[in-house]
């Protein structure tokens, strides 16, 4: 077997080194490995964060609902988690105007939310945004809500989407003639 200029170089370095600074050189080296390794571990398991447990990626969705909607009204579905992002769920009512709720799913992904939507007037179509925001415009809807709450009636509503906004589901339902809000928590 032959070798190269440059692998005898490195043979007669590394025979030449004392055995402690072998030890220490080999100890340094699988630290290095380890370290890598555990690293990429750590950026798949954090990828795997909007995953369920079968492994399918999670997407942003709005579950379908099927017959007419109630005015106390559960609306579900998923999303995954983004960092520096929250999760929020808009709906337009039949005036045009936006009403918010902050969504908080679980580490599933998947989020429920009960809310008293509309009049109770039937036949009337919703429609449904799952929105993901930032901070500042998390705030800024959180803000609305503590004016609302501070002498308004407690809803927190925009007449447009905030600027922005990324809508990352839509969803539609139909209003049934219902004029039972969902109770006081």
């Amino acid at each position: 077997m032959t070798t190269s200029p440059n692998q005898s170089r490195v043979g007669r370095w590394w025979r030449g080194l004392s055995l402690t600074w072998r030890i220490e050189i080999t100890i340094a080296t699988a630290g290095v490995i380890v370290a890598i390794v555990f690293g990429i571990i750590a950026v798949n398991a954090d990828s795997d964060s909007t995953t369920t447990g079968n492994s399918n990626k999670i997407d942003f969705e709005i579950d379908e609902f099927n017959g007419e909607m109630p005015r106390c009204f559960t609306i579900t579905g998923a999303a995954p988690y983004e960092t520096g992002k929250e999760l929020w769920l808009a709906h337009r009512t039949e005036n045009n105007l936006y009403y918010y709720v902050q969504l908080s799913p679980k580490k599933s992904g998947r989020w429920t939310v009960t809310r008293t939507v509309g009049s109770g007037k039937g036949d009337v179509d919703f429609y449904f945004y799952l929105l993901q925001l930032d901070a500042k415009m998390s705030s800024f809807l959180r803000g609305i809500k503590a004016e609302a709450d501070d002498g308004g009636d407690g809803f927190y509503r925009t007449n447009m989407l905030p600027p922005g906004a990324e809508v990352k589901a839509e969803s539609t339902a139909t209003s049934a003639a219902d004029l039972t809000p969902c109770p006081e928590s």
